[in-house]
């Protein structure tokens, strides 16, 4: 058996650097590799000031500390409706931003701004929490 032991603060900031993944191009059929991180997502939740069902659900589960399977979370990206897809273009802006450590979003909107398949990848991963990197690698 193993003995415990405290994480150090350079173990912390390794971590902090994020993970490469691989999401969408803007060309069909192709990847591009961004690095991402693990986010608290508590203060974009509690910017929506009316969660649609689902949304309220998942987030329930992942502040309950458990993980989204993959059909949930497709289920929930797949539910949203026009409406709520507009409503929540602000708050996964803001996910996206937040979880994009390299390039960073504000400079890679400068350039050539992100699809919201793009977006909605990085939201997932977001979602479903650093665990879920694997299947977008």
């Amino acid at each position: 058996m193993s003995e415990l032991r405290v994480i150090s603060l350079e173990e912390i900031k390794e971590r902090a650097k994020g993970t490469i993944v691989e999401i969408s191009d803007w060309i069909p059929g192709k990847k591009v590799a961004v690095r991402v991180k693990a986010i608290d997502m508590t203060p974009h939740i509690l910017k929506i000031d009316k969660l649609p069902n689902i949304l309220k659900d998942s987030a329930t589960e992942v502040f309950n500390g458990k993980q989204m399977s993959d059909k949930r979370i497709a289920d929930l990206t797949n539910s949203l409706d026009q409406d709520s897809i507009s409503k929540m273009i602000p708050i996964i802006d803001g996910i996206v931003k937040e979880v994009l450590v390299e390039p960073k979003f504000d400079d890679i909107q400068a350039v050539y701004p992100l699809t919201l398949g793009q977006k909605m990848e990085l939201f997932r991963i977001a979602m479903g929490g650093i665990e879920k990197l694997d299947p977008f690698r």
